[in-house]
């Protein structure tokens, strides 16, 4: 009896995982005027990633992309049961309205220009980050200057979301500047800083995991409203 009951806690409660990645990221503003951190919460399989976003002042935000459906469902705050999908068309007016809200138009403006006109420049250079060896990567542009500490290990991994991003308007940007990294392996620190010095800041990652459970995309309990 003992056996079936251990048995039924490992195989029915545990959650059931799926190969993927999954990381938490704080972006930590560094300039003379900072604002507070914002943190974000991803976790991505094949076809699909979760995100979370928390910043001071305002609910979280979590949403899913299907990118293979070409559609974001906005998740509802706890306690509420609709949830609302975008398709590729809707999505830039969802994405202008969180960036409007977290403050962050010039750091988004900044990361257009890493993606329009940087250089990659390995430097050969190493150091321990979470418990992977990486290399620091600097990535410079007309409008400032990147460094990314990539862990080789985790190297294919981004692939998982800039795969589905690359045809979703503003998120195939982010996914640019993931896949031109994803050579070198996965970002686990990054610090950037602007040539006018008006914006500087770091992007710090953390508990990244490798298996994800699959019910973190589950929609069959929210009542899905079109957009």
């Amino acid at each position: 009896m003992m056996t079936i009951i251990l048995w039924l806690s490992l195989h029915l409660l545990s959650p059931s995982l799926t190969s993927g990645i999954g990381f938490e990221l704080t972006v930590e503003d560094q300039s003379a005027t900072p604002k507070a951190p914002v943190a974000l919460s991803v976790d991505a399989i094949p076809g699909k990633t979760y995100c979370q976003f928390t910043a001071p002042g305002y609910a979280p935000v979590s949403l899913i992309v299907e990118g293979d459906k070409g559609r974001v469902t906005l998740l509802p705050p706890q306690g509420e049961q609709t949830a609302y999908q975008y398709s590729a068309e809707g999505l830039p007016f969802l994405l202008n309205m969180g960036i409007q809200q977290l403050g962050i138009d010039k750091e988004w403006q900044l990361l257009r220009s890493f993606l329009e006109t940087s250089t990659v420049d390995p430097s050969g250079e190493t150091m321990q980050r979470q418990g992977f060896t990486c290399e620091k990567i600097i990535l410079r542009s007309t409008e400032g200057e990147l460094i990314a500490w990539m862990a080789a290990e985790l190297k294919g991994q981004s692939a998982l979301m800039t795969r589905q991003w690359a045809d979703l308007p503003y998120l195939k940007d982010i996914g640019a500047l993931w896949s031109t990294l994803d050579a070198y392996g996965f970002p686990v620190q990054m610090t950037y800083k602007s040539n006018d010095g008006t914006l500087q800041g770091a992007l710090r990652v953390s508990d990244i995991r490798q298996q994800i459970p699959q019910e973190r995309f589950d929609l069959s309990s929210y009542t899905l409203q079109q957009q």
